[in-house]
């Protein structure tokens, strides 16, 4: 389990992904999973992608301090170490569909 000031990181897919321990925030037993888009993103552009949920699915998209702007969502913490890559793996194709369709 991971401390309030710590994150795990990995390169998945050619994506960094970022892994917190939701309680941080005040998320029980919930796993934050934050992908940088290495962009700027208006906050309108950020509320339109937000409230178009065939795009942001369960996520959303918004300005971290020291991050910039990221997508975020958050899953039940795994029990079993497949479970996190398919997490991984469904975050980081719909990012990866914010660029294909270059809405990012």
């Amino acid at each position: 389990m991971l401390d309030a000031t710590q994150a795990l990181v990995c390169h998945y897919a050619g994506v960094d992904c970022y892994l917190e321990d939701g309680a941080r925030i005040g998320i029980q037993e919930q796993l934050l999973i934050v992908i940088p888009l290495n962009k700027k993103i208006s906050s309108q552009k950020q509320t339109a992608y937000n409230s178009d949920f065939s795009l942001t699915r369960d996520g959303y998209i918004t300005e971290i301090n020291n991050r910039g702007c990221c997508y975020i969502r958050h899953r039940l913490i795994p029990d079993h170490p497949q479970q996190l890559a398919r997490y991984l793996s469904d975050t980081v194709n719909i990012v990866n569909h914010f660029m294909k369709e270059k809405l990012l």
